[in-house]
């Protein structure tokens, strides 16, 4: 039984192939020269006819002489669609990132200003107690001395 990515990869070949005007024995030669190994054009029609799987390097190389990336060739029907799809995905996970980030953004802001303040306040009232504290010690030596 042939997987759906090996099927979809073999269909999704030799369409690109024949759509960029090469025969198995051109194209053959052309990877082969990519991967600087030799590939016999019966390899092609095997991988093709899925009766032989490619390996990752010959996949590459042939997405590579399709000048497709090599994510076209695993994808059903129209690749430009599907990629479409996904950016679309993600920009839409970008805007709702992006919202989650500037509001946090705001939410530090309010948080260090909340804290300046309240720093500030207790600098404040620490100094407060200081000199009531001051005032009070002063006062008990002024009435012992007495």
């Amino acid at each position: 039984m042939t997987s759906v990515p090996s099927r979809i990869f073999a269909q999704r070949l030799k369409q690109e192939r024949e759509s960029a005007g090469l025969s198995q024995a051109e194209f053959a030669e052309l990877v082969s020269e990519r991967l600087s190994s030799k590939i016999d054009p019966s390899a092609i029609t095997r991988i093709e006819g899925l009766a032989r799987t490619v390996k990752l390097d010959e996949a590459v190389a042939m997405a590579d002489v399709l000048k497709l990336p090599l994510g076209a060739l695993l994808v059903e029907g129209d690749a430009d669609a599907h990629l479409s799809q996904q950016i679309q995905h993600y920009r839409r996970e970008q805007s709702s990132l992006q919202a989650v980030f500037d509001k946090s953004g705001i939410d530090l802001h309010r948080v260090n200003s909340a804290l300046a303040v309240l720093t500030e306040d207790q600098n404040k009232l620490r100094e407060h107690q200081r000199r009531r504290d001051r005032k009070a010690t002063e006062r008990s030596d002024r009435d012992s001395t007495a």
